[in-house]
């Protein structure tokens, strides 16, 4: 069984959020959409903006946006940065 953190839940329903849109979005817009601490989003978005994933635009119309095309971001790229760990665990058959 795969358990899912908050932190990869939250950082998954971001990484979404952005991707439907052209423009940057504000880590007030996803908060308010999502339901979403700001706080923790802004770790959140951070860690995958080092990890290459998003990056940051300043500016009145600032945000986040998506690095590369969303097809391109594979679930491990946002799996690993959040802290989450795959281990292969044997079949309890």
């Amino acid at each position: 069984m795969f358990e899912i953190s908050t932190k990869l839940w939250y950082g998954l329903r971001a990484v979404i959020e952005i991707a439907k849109r052209d423009h940057p979005t504000s880590v007030s817009e996803i908060s308010k959409i999502q339901g979403l601490p700001v706080p923790y989003l802004i770790q959140i978005l951070h860690r995958l903006k080092k990890a290459g994933i998003l990056e940051s635009v300043r500016g009145r119309d600032g945000g986040y946006r998506l690095k590369r095309k969303p097809e391109e971001i594979t679930l491990y790229e946002i799996l690993v940065p959040l802290g989450g760990e795959i281990a292969i665990a044997p079949c309890l058959n």
